[in-house]
This record gives C-alpha cells, sequence and structure tokens, in this order.
C-alpha cells in the first residue's frame, strides 16, 4: 500500500490548484529612454545612424511610448548634423554619416527642456567568412539556426554586436 501512495502522491502534487497572483507595482516617474545605433554599409565609408527615443512604461503595459519633438543632433569631427525623424510620431530618428575611425561622436538629445549627451567612438569589425543557415540544428525541429562565422584578429580588442532582422514577405 506504501508503493501506491508514492505513486500516487506525484499525481496530486502536479494537478495542484494554481492561483494568478498580481502584485502591485509602484509606477515610478517617466524616464526617457535612447536607443542608438549606427551600422555600416557593406563597402562603404557610411553608415545608418539610428536613434530611438522612447519612455519608460509600466510593467503591465503592451503600449510603447515613443518621443516626438525631439531635438537629435550628432557632432562628428565639429560636423554638427541633425537627425530627422522618420515618421511622425515614431520616435525614430535617422541620418546618414561618415564611419571614421578612432574618433568621437557625441550625441546630443533635448526632451522636453533637458538635454542628454553622450559620447563613443564607433568601433571596427571584420568582415564574415561565411554564413549558414540551417533548420533543425536545436531543441525545436522546426526552428531555424543562423550560423556566421569570421576571422577574429587576435592583436586587436574587439567587440560584436549580430543582428538578424526577418523580412516579411507576402507568403509569411
Amino acid at each position: 500500500m506504501k508503493k501506491y501512495f508514492y505513486l500516487i502522491l506525484p499525481i496530486f502534487v502536479c494537478f495542484a490548484c494554481e492561483d494568478v497572483i498580481s502584485v502591485d507595482l509602484d509606477e515610478g516617474e517617466s524616464k526617457l529612454v535612447i536607443e542608438a545605433t549606427a551600422l555600416q554599409y557593406e563597402n562603404t565609408e557610411q553608415s545608418q545612424l539610428l536613434v530611438k527615443l522612447s519612455e519608460t512604461i509600466p510593467f503591465y503595459s503592451n503600449e510603447m511610448a515613443p518621443v516626438s519633438n525631439a531635438e537629435v543632433k550628432v557632432t562628428i569631427n565639429h560636423e554638427t548634423l541633425t537627425l530627422i525623424e522618420t515618421f511622425e510620431g515614431s520616435g525614430e530618428y535617422r541620418e546618414i554619416i561618415p564611419m571614421i575611425k578612432n574618433q568621437d561622436y557625441e550625441l546630443s538629445v533635448i526632451s522636453n527642456n533637458e538635454e542628454y549627451r553622450g559620447v563613443t567612438q564607433l568601433q571596427t569589425t571584420v568582415p564574415f567568412d561565411y554564413v549558414e543557415q540551417a533548420k533543425g540544428k536545436s531543441f525545436d525541429p522546426d526552428l531555424i539556426s543562423i550560423e556566421a562565422y569570421f576571422t577574429d584578429p587576435a592583436e586587436e580588442e574587439n567587440y560584436y554586436y549580430l543582428n538578424f532582422i526577418q523580412k516579411e514577405t507576402e507568403e509569411s
């Protein structure tokens, strides 16, 4: 009888009642979020600078809060470029900028009469040796995996950011 008890106990544990617990979270003051990315065009000395501006949102919210009507500028080599909002209300600001190695890039954002500044240098990258696509290499047999191969120069300190974007087609 004891054996049956140990066999039946896990069944009751697996089908135990489950309560959804909703936690009241304090909503703090909304803050500006600045996300900036410069992606170099292949075989050119130019890149697309994309700056996304939004405000923080409550944890349970599904709505994004883009920031429009901001003044977004980038200064490179004492030349200042003004970024234009892609579509009104999108919070995305774009501009084509030159790629200059070891040069400071200063981003300036003015929103709601407050100015935010940041300085960085663009990092050089290496080209891909080759890229492979395979189906079923992971736990999910329907999942497509992409493997990118490149040769990292040992004498340089490098950082890599890989971003794969699925383009919508008529079939998808």
